[in-house]
């Protein structure tokens, strides 16, 4: 079984993204290969909007059944959960490094990075309290490492992981982001660059 965890309760395009790897891996197989696994405390649900891909194809992470033959996909924000797992290959999805960068950091090689991202003040206070963890025993310990674009592939090769353990895993946009763009389309277009400021604390 390929268990896929998630975030519960949690809207976001990877929480997205780990929906539909276990949507897709099910449709392409005659009998059902893969599961979400809810992570979390209190009470545990699909997001309303991503039942579509999982009607109860779910479970928690206390159900899942430890097996040799089982592959856990485990978010890179969520590798508070790797050791939790005893049994079975275990692959990191890298949907967001700079989401990984406010939970964990792989030594103090890439604490740099990581002040970066939080500030000194932020980083330091999120080290005293068990916030920001370091991870470098798990990455160096999992199976393989799952990435989706040029800036993860780079920071995995800085972080050390051979191109044998890193395999290419593409996502796709929801339906709902570009139903409307042949209407769209129809108008005129203005030279306007659209980003995601949340994305870096600096635009270049």
């Amino acid at each position: 079984m390929i268990y896929v965890l998630c975030p519960a309760g949690v809207k976001t395009g990877g929480t997205e993204l780990l929906h539909q790897l276990v949507f897709q891996i099910n449709n392409l197989s005659s009998k059902q290969k893969a599961q979400l696994v809810y992570t979390g405390t209190g009470n545990i649900y699909p997001v309303k909007s991503f039942e579509k891909y999982v009607n109860e194809n779910w479970i928690k992470e206390a159900d899942v059944i430890e097996n040799k033959e089982n592959i856990i996909v485990i978010p890179e924000t969520s590798l508070s959960e790797f050791n939790k797992f005893k049994l079975g290959k275990k692959y990191i999805w890298w949907l967001s490094v700079d989401n990984f960068y406010r939970t964990g950091f792989n030594g103090w090689k890439n604490i740099n990075d990581t002040v970066k991202q939080l500030g000194v003040y932020h980083t330091v206070g999120s080290l005293l309290k068990g916030r920001v963890q370091n991870y470098k025993k798990e990455i160096n310990s999992a199976d393989l490492h799952l990435f989706q674009s040029y800036y993860a592939s780079h920071f995995l090769k800085n972080t050390g992981i051979l191109n044998s353990k890193k395999v290419y895993l593409s996502d796709y946009i929801n339906d709902l982001y570009i139903d409307k763009s042949a209407v769209a389309l129809k108008h005129p277009r203005e030279n306007i660059v659209l980003y995601n400021p949340k994305k870096r604390s600096k635009f270049y």
